[in-house]
């Protein structure tokens, strides 16, 4: 072997001895940008496998961010109320509401005949016009409402929210089985009821009132059926200050 083999296997025996230092040197200097990669990679899989938006400017109040009907535990006349609903009422319409925030409500559901009479300034004569809420149930022979109206009850107080200097009085009613004073006294329990699940989702109580009016005013008068009493046995809303 001649002394340029030896030089050229000594050339390649350096070159391999540095190679080590070389990779560890490249290691460092890539470790932080793949270490970057990688939770870059986890951040996006995380928001687009998950439910978390970020809202800015408007909120969207729909049934969906709701309670889920499912987790209620409704009892048989909750479900069988929610059933008749949704094939009385029609599928859901976005209301547009004053505050910036969206409504999801039924298309024929009193929400809109509400919001179009605060948005219009109120016309008329305010002790003329009450709004009867067609998704509250309250328990049998109770003044304690049902699972299935606590979607309506949020409805309600979003709409009160956008008209903070609104104010409102809320009346109840039965028909005109039993007795008279018993019914006035349970109608305005429940419409008391009605009143603070309106407050627990954010509506100051100063502008809320409530009264029972047991079978007084009754929308089907002749009070000869089970559909008509139904009809009578309600909750309605009234505005008692617009702006």
């Amino acid at each position: 072997m001649g002394i340029n083999d030896k030089d050229y296997i000594r050339k390649i025996a350096e070159d391999v001895k540095e190679t080590p230092d070389i990779s560890l040197r490249l290691v460092k200097r890539f470790l932080p940008l793949a270490i970057m990669l990688f939770m870059a990679s986890l951040l996006w899989f995380y928001f687009t496998n998950s439910d978390h938006t970020t809202q800015s400017g408007t909120q969207k109040i729909g049934h969906e961010d709701m309670t889920s009907i499912d987790s209620l535990d409704l009892d048989k006349e909750g479900k069988a109320a929610i059933e008749l609903w949704a094939k009385t009422l029609g599928g859901d319409v976005e209301l547009n509401l004053p505050n910036g925030s969206k409504l999801a409500v039924p298309e024929n559901g009193f929400e809109k005949s509400l919001l179009g009479f605060l948005s219009q300034g109120c016309p008329g004569e305010l002790k003329a016009n009450w709004f009867n809420c067609d998704r509250l149930l309250f328990k049998t022979g109770s003044v304690e409402l049902n699972s299935a109206s606590l979607d309506q009850i949020g409805d309600i107080a979003a709409l009160m929210k956008a008209f903070p200097d609104s104010k409102f009085k809320i009346g109840g009613y039965t028909d005109n089985t039993g007795d008279v004073a018993f019914n006035k006294k349970l109608s305005g329990d429940r419409a008391a009821q009605v009143l603070q699940a309106i407050v627990r989702n954010g509506v100051s109580a100063s502008s809320l009132s409530s009264e029972g009016y047991g079978p007084e005013h009754p929308v089907c008068p002749d009070n000869d059926s089970e559909e008509c009493k139904a009809k009578n046995r309600r909750v309605a809303i009234r505005i008692e200050k617009c702006k």
